[in-house]
């Protein structure tokens, strides 16, 4: 295992978290949106 492969194994998981963290953002600006609009 080379030095940059390792990097990417390491810098993956927390790309993933920041997906998941942007997907978890859009569904509360909606759901807050969904509340104002009420």
């Amino acid at each position: 295992m080379t030095l940059s492969q390792s990097m990417d194994s390491v810098n993956n998981v927390p790309e993933e978290e920041t997906e998941q963290e942007k997907c978890t953002r859009k569904r509360l600006k909606r759901e807050k949106r969904k509340v104002r609009e009420k």
